[in-house]
C-alpha cells in the first residue's frame, strides 16, 4: 500500500517565500559568518534575481531555503510555513548551479527525479515531449548522462526542474552552457510560470540577461543583504552592480530609478551604444 503524501495547500497570502533574519556561521572556518540577518520576501507571480559576486552568500543562501545546508538562527516560510516542515518542499523545485548525475540514461534519471514529487507517469511523459521538444534533445534522452555534452547536461537539469508543479522554482545559474536559441526559450518558459502566478529565484552572474526580465532584484554582499526592491523598466543591473562594488556606494540601487539618476544612464547607455536613439527617447520620456 503506497503511502498517500501530505501534500501542503498553497496560502493566498502575498509572498510564496519570507526569510526572516537568517543567519549561517561555518565552524569548520574559524567561525566565520556566511549569513548575517539575512531578510528578503518574493511575492507570487514575480522573477527575482539574487545578485552578488563569489562567495557573498548567494548558494548558502539558496541551499538554506531549499534544506540542503542547516542555520544558526533565523526563519525561513514557504506559503506561511517553516521550510523545516518536509512538506513544504513538495511545493519546491530546485535546478542546482552544478549537476551531480549518477551513470544513467537520462530517461531515467528524469523519471526517479520526478518520482520524488509525486509526479504520475502520464504527466512524466507528457512533460517530457513538450521539454524534450522545446530544448531540441528528444533522440538523446537514451544517453547516458557522463556521455551528453555540457550543454545536453544543463537541459536536463532544466528539465527535472521544471516536471514538479511548485509555487517557488530556484534555480543557480541556469543559463550557463545554453546557447542563444535555447536561453531564449527558458526564458519565454519563465515568462509561461509568471503567467501562472509561479514565482522565481534566480542566481546570476550575467545581469545583461536578467535585466530584461527581473521584476525584482535581492543583492548579497559579503553575507547581508543591501537591497531589496521592484525593478522598472530600462533598468542596468550590470552597470548598477559594477558601480556599487567600484564605488562602495549601497544608494545606486535605491536610487535607480529615480528620474535623474535613470536620465543620466539612459545618456550614458546611448553615448557607449547600448541603446538605440528611438529606444533612448522612447525611456526618457517614461520617466
Amino acid at each position: 500500500m503506497k503511502t498517500k503524501l501530505n501534500l501542503i495547500t498553497p496560502s493566498k497570502q502575498t509572498n510564496v517565500l519570507e526569510i526572516k533574519n537568517l543567519n549561517k556561521i561555518a565552524n569548520d572556518k574559524g567561525r566565520q559568518i556566511l549569513l548575517k540577518n539575512v531578510s528578503f520576501s518574493i511575492p507570487r507571480g514575480s522573477l527575482t534575481v539574487l545578485i552578488g559576486e563569489n562567495g557573498a552568500g548567494k548558494s548558502t543562501t539558496i541551499k538554506s531555503i531549499v534544506g540542503l545546508y542547516t542555520f544558526n538562527s533565523g526563519e525561513i516560510l514557504l506559503n506561511g510555513i517553516s521550510n523545516k516542515n518536509i512538506n513544504t518542499h513538495f511545493k519546491l523545485s530546485y535546478i542546482p548551479e552544478k549537476e551531480n548525475f549518477p551513470k544513467i540514461s537520462a530517461n531515467i534519471f528524469l523519471w526517479e527525479m520526478t518520482k520524488l514529487y509525486g509526479v504520475d507517469r502520464k504527466t512524466f511523459v507528457e512533460k517530457t515531449k513538450y521539454f524534450s521538444d522545446m530544448f531540441e534533445i528528444d533522440n538523446k534522452l537514451d544517453l547516458r548522462l557522463d556521455k551528453m555534452s555540457s550543454g545536453q547536461r544543463k537541459k536536463i537539469m532544466l528539465m527535472q526542474g521544471f516536471y514538479n508543479d511548485a509555487d517557488l522554482y530556484i534555480m543557480d545559474e541556469p543559463t550557463e552552457n545554453l546557447d542563444p536559441q535555447n536561453r531564449k526559450k527558458f526564458f519565454d518558459e519563465l515568462d509561461v510560470l509568471k503567467k501562472q502566478g509561479k514565482s522565481i529565484l534566480i542566481s546570476t552572474h550575467n545581469l545583461d540577461e536578467i535585466s530584461k526580465h527581473a521584476d525584482r532584484a535581492v543583492v548579497i554582499d559579503k553575507g547581508e543583504i543591501i537591497f531589496e526592491g521592484d525593478l522598472k523598466q530600462g533598468h542596468d543591473l550590470s552597470e548598477l552592480y559594477y558601480d556599487f562594488k567600484m564605488n562602495g556606494n549601497k544608494n545606486v540601487f535605491r536610487d535607480m530609478n529615480s528620474k535623474q539618476t535613470a536620465q543620466k544612464r539612459y545618456a550614458r547607455m546611448f553615448q557607449q551604444g547600448l541603446l538605440t536613439e528611438k529606444e533612448y527617447k522612447l525611456l526618457s520620456k517614461m520617466k
